[in-house]
Parts: structure tokens; C-alpha cells; sequence
């Protein structure tokens, strides 16, 4: 059994504004630092850490305070996660799962996420994506809130992949996420939980651990199409 230590750094730079909705969950824990054993196929971390799930439209969230619990095979992974929802909160009491296996070479899933709010909300994510070439990988993701009518999906082509360094890779996505479709507490940017349109992206893999990721989004809000959440962001991603 070996014990790794791990840290990852997102450096963001936002060039075009969006509006300014409620301080998302993450909004000061940019860096991730956290712990873990490993032991055969099962990865257990404590600390600071990320978590993305459904393409990142269903959970995508940095150094939120948790313990992850991982087994992962070549064709099966199971994930759970239970987390401190806040920093005044003192109890793990947000619990979030992702399963899924690979089925005649089409990778399918499920999401899952309780958090402890006033409604007991629960929200849900079915995902899947294949393959179609060496170069293209074709991914979606359907959300549903359990509490209310609220849905979305999210599908996405990804051409190239960025497995060493000097890799780069381009994906093109459309989603139509209603509100209240997904908890906009865990996802980086609340707007985009609200939104239809597209994302057009590029990764550039810098050094072995280090990606660059630029995007550039052309989106109205789901419910007033007058309002354009549109964003530039730059990413460099870094793991020790």
C-alpha cells in the first residue's frame, strides 16, 4: 500500500463577464490539496479535492471538502463522495455518486447528488459516450432534478486527445439546461446551469502535468433569451 499526496492548482482568468448570481460553493477554494491510500483498485482521498461528473454540467467543483472513495476497472468504476456543503457547516452531509461501466465499447453512467437544503433536493445524471474513431469521441449527459420538472442535456464531439505532452485537442458541445435542472452550487460557473447554446473549446497539454484550456461559450439563459451569458475563460490545470 502506498500513501500519494496530491495537489492540483487552476489558475482562471475571465476576459468576458457574466452575470453575477449567488457565490457558487467554490468560489474561494481554487486550490485542492488532499490524501490518500491505495490499496488494489480502490482509491480512498481526504481533504480538498475535485469532482466533476455528467461533462461538468451536472457536478464540476474544485476543493470542495470530502472524502472520495474510488474502484475503478478496466470496464466498471464506482465513485462516492460525501462532503461539508459549506465552510460554517461541521457536517459531511452531502453525498454525491457516480457508477458506471463500458458496454460493447459505449462507456455509460450514472449521477447522483443529495444535498441537505431546505427542499432535500436530489438530482440525477445519466451520461454515456463512445468512440466513433481514433479521434473523435462522441459524449452527452441528461439531468433531472427529483424535486421538481426541471431537466436538461448536454451533448458534446471531441476531436484529438491530449495523452502527452505537446497533445492538443478541440470539442464542440450544445446544452439546453433548465433552472433548477442541476444544484448551480456545484457547478464553476451558476449561469451555465441555466442556459442554452453552445461551448467551443481547445486543450493544449503544456507538460506532463500541466494543460492549458481555453473556451469560449455562445449561450442565452434558458428562460430570457435577451440574456447572454457568454464567456472567454483561460485554464491551466496543474497536478503534482
Amino acid at each position: 500500500m502506498r500513501r500519494p499526496v496530491a495537489a492540483a492548482l487552476v489558475a482562471a482568468m475571465t476576459l468576458i463577464t457574466v452575470p453575477t448570481f449567488a457565490t457558487p460553493l467554490n468560489s474561494d477554494a481554487t486550490k485542492e490539496l488532499y490524501f490518500g491510500e491505495k490499496a488494489a483498485a480502490v482509491d480512498v482521498n481526504f481533504g480538498r479535492q475535485p469532482l466533476i461528473i455528467g461533462e461538468g454540467m451536472f457536478i464540476d467543483i474544485n476543493g470542495v471538502k470530502g472524502v472520495y472513495v474510488g474502484a475503478n476497472k478496466s470496464r466498471f468504476h464506482a465513485i462516492g463522495f460525501v462532503g461539508q456543503p459549506s465552510e460554517e457547516s461541521v457536517a459531511l452531509n452531502t453525498v454525491a455518486l457516480d457508477i458506471g461501466a463500458t458496454v460493447s465499447g459505449v462507456d455509460v453512467g450514472v449521477g447522483y447528488l443529495k444535498v441537505n437544503d431546505i427542499d432535500d433536493n436530489k438530482y440525477w445524471s445519466f451520461n454515456a459516450g463512445t468512440k466513433v474513431t481514433n479521434n473523435v469521441t462522441l459524449s452527452g449527459s441528461y439531468m433531472k432534478n427529483d424535486n421538481s420538472t426541471a431537466n436538461g442535456y448536454l451533448v458534446k464531439a471531441t476531436f484529438g486527445s491530449i495523452a502527452q505532452k505537446g497533445d492538443v485537442n478541440y470539442a464542440v458541445s450544445y446544452r439546453d439546461v433548465e433552472n433548477r435542472a442541476v444544484d448551480t452550487n456545484w457547478v464553476n460557473t451558476e449561469a451555465y446551469a441555466n442556459s442554452k447554446g453552445f461551448r467551443a473549446a481547445a486543450n493544449y497539454k503544456v507538460t506532463d502535468n500541466g494543460t492549458l484550456s481555453l473556451y469560449q461559450d455562445f449561450t442565452t439563459q434558458h428562460d430570457d433569451e435577451t440574456v447572454k451569458p457568454n464567456q472567454f475563460r483561460a485554464e491551466f490545470n496543474v497536478i503534482f
